[in-house]
């Protein structure tokens, strides 16, 4: 994918996947954010955050909204957690019908788990529309339940680059390791591969 520097970059953080160790420190995760996606070639990022809310109390809340780059967060009880990603795919899916020139990219920040699939296919489906769409994933795991990470770099229209970032919440510690240039070097040359449509996968059934 080509820089997009200067353009909005929305963040799209599922922490109920993703918490990391510091998640009650905003500015160090923000400016960790800010500093991680801006080495990738993106800028003037808008983070949204979905959670759960045991874990990000209204009080954290409010310290996050201080932060000037973070948009919204969304908090869930735990009945409410299978919402979280039905309103993060009506967010993407809002965010790139309000950007007709296809410029401003939708970035996922998550694992990779059971109920992956459903969010690949509606952003698979907005990739193949030009709309650009990455994950930005720890790793690169391989997964049993109908989706693959493939270093193959032949394009298609629904397969989803995948960003690489280990250190993405904590980068401001690993500024010193020269192997986190090798990280951004290296983080586009995967992406997400999803099974035939016809393919009919047991966590796809059970959305």
């Amino acid at each position: 994918m080509p820089s997009v520097w200067g353009k909005r970059t929305h963040l799209l953080w599922k922490a109920d996947r993703w918490l990391p160790d510091k998640y009650e420190e905003p500015g160090f995760i923000c400016l960790s954010l800010g500093l991680s996606v801006s080495r990738r070639g993106f800028s003037n990022e808008h983070i949204r955050v979905y959670g759960n809310s045991d874990i990000f109390s209204e009080d954290l809340e409010h310290e996050y909204f201080l932060s000037p780059e973070c948009d919204n967060i969304l908090r869930f009880s735990k009945e409410e957690a299978h919402q979280i990603n039905y309103m993060m795919l009506v967010d993407a899916v809002l965010m790139a019908s309000h950007d007709d020139d296809h410029v401003s990219p939708l970035v996922i920040i998550t694992k990779l788990a059971q109920d992956t699939e459903m969010i690949c296919r509606v952003l698979a489906s907005l990739t193949s529309r030009g709309f650009p769409v990455l994950f930005a994933l720890p790793e690169a795991p391989q997964s049993n339940f109908g989706i693959t990470v493939s270093s193959n770099v032949v394009l298609g229209p629904e397969r989803i680059p995948v960003l690489l970032c280990p250190h993405l919440f904590d980068l401001l510690d690993h500024l010193e390791h020269e192997e986190e240039d090798e990280d951004v070097k290296h983080s586009q040359r995967y992406f997400i591969e999803l099974p035939p449509p016809d393919a009919h996968t047991q966590c796809f059934l059970d959305i």
